[in-house]
């Protein structure tokens, strides 16, 4: 019976590590198999907003039935409302798409809350804008100088810091409206306020296995 009491003690550890084992196994896979498909979304996200961008940086309005030159003014399509239009081309802004109304932006909600997305940010006076939802989902900041394809930036404008954005569309390089400008360093605007990045694809497999950098998607506010 001490034999026999021993054979199955040996059998229930050795099924209790190979459980383990396979527990481990099975988290590896969801990682690896949940990082290929981060690394696919953030390349496909990133190229829809520069593509938006690129294709629309000289649109007088947001149906694109007339074009300005660089540095002209766009008033019937000004700057929050490219960007925001941009962001929305790679999937930023949730519920809603590049080619909505005016008024679908203008009238913005997440979880219940308004957002004039045709407004830059409420530190400027006014309703919460663009920048407010970007803090709401959660965008963090990195340094000015970071300015990659898919970020929105925050600047400084006529009216002082927040009153101007514009979009990331490749390493150093931004899209802009009103004034129309295409591939223009940072340099050409009055200033930076501020350059962010937010990662949007946080899983519940993420929280599962405790991992902090699973899909980052590149934007800056």
């Amino acid at each position: 019976r001490r034999y026999k009491n021993l054979s199955f003690a040996s059998f229930a550890l050795c099924s209790f590590f190979a459980c383990i084992t396979i527990i481990m196994m099975m988290k590896v896979l969801l990682v690896c198999s949940a990082l290929l498909l981060a690394a696919a979304i953030v390349s496909a996200d990133t190229a829809a907003v520069t593509a938006f961008a690129d294709a629309n940086w000289n649109c007088a309005n947001a149906a694109c039935s007339s074009k300005v030159a660089v540095g002209q003014g766009q008033p019937n399509y000004q700057c929050a409302e490219f960007v925001s239009r941009s962001l929305a081309a790679g999937g930023y802004i949730p519920g809603i798409g590049p080619h909505d109304s005016q008024n679908s932006y203008l009238n913005y909600k997440h979880n219940g809350v308004a957002y004039d997305l045709l407004w830059v940010s409420s530190k400027q006076g006014g309703p919460k804008g663009l920048e407010d939802l970007l803090i709401e989902l959660k965008w963090t900041t990195v340094p000015n100088t970071q300015v990659k394809a898919g970020y929105a930036l925050m600047l400084v404008g006529a009216e002082g810091k927040f009153s101007h954005t514009a979009v990331g569309v490749a390493d150093g390089l931004t899209d802009a409206h009103n004034v129309a400008h295409l591939r223009a360093p940072t340099s050409v605007y009055l200033g930076v306020t501020r350059v962010s990045q937010s990662y949007t694809c946080r899983s519940r497999v993420e929280s599962l296995l405790n991992l902090k950098s699973l899909c980052y998607r590149h934007i800056a506010n």
